[in-house]
């Protein structure tokens, strides 16, 4: 599988919006999809698509936060899970992060489904609030400090 990213366009908004519908309800809560609608329409921050063979499978972007840089929005197409797509999104992200800012601190609110593919790539929890998207769907907040480790 070959993984492409670029930027995002207005062009893309229907694919990415099919991307939350693939997502909804274990991910995504429905009463979220406005939000996004939104924030596609309006974007805060630098947003990527991830294509694969010129169909868009994945996307994510970040922006700015006080002095903290948030993770937006990433999420890879359902029936896509599991094949390395989420963790190539997450690397291109955090590689353009350390390039316009090599310190920083890195924020995400996440659910605690996808809680364990963030702790994999050294996201610490730092919030819970349970039911916060929706009965059941928690919102987990983590944190990744900048630069990262070296082995």
């Amino acid at each position: 599988m070959s993984l492409r990213l670029r930027p995002y366009t207005s062009k893309d908004q229907a694919a990415c919006l099919a991307l939350f519908d693939s997502n909804t309800p274990l991910f995504f809560s429905p009463a979220e999809r406005p939000d996004f609608e939104h924030f596609l329409q309006h974007l805060p921050g630098p947003f990527f698509v991830v294509e694969s063979d010129g169909e868009i499978v994945g996307c994510g972007g970040y922006g700015r936060k006080g002095h903290n840089i948030l993770l937006t929005w990433g999420m890879v197409r359902r029936d896509q899970h599991r094949q390395g797509i989420g963790t190539f999104l997450l690397q291109e992200r955090l590689k353009h992060i350390a390039q316009e800012t090599p310190q920083a601190h890195i924020q995400i609110h996440t659910s605690q489904h996808t809680q364990p593919f963030f702790a994999r790539f050294g996201f610490r929890q730092t919030g819970f609030t349970p039911d916060a998207y929706a009965p059941g769907l928690h919102c987990v907040e983590m944190m990744l400090d900048l630069p990262l480790p070296q082995p």
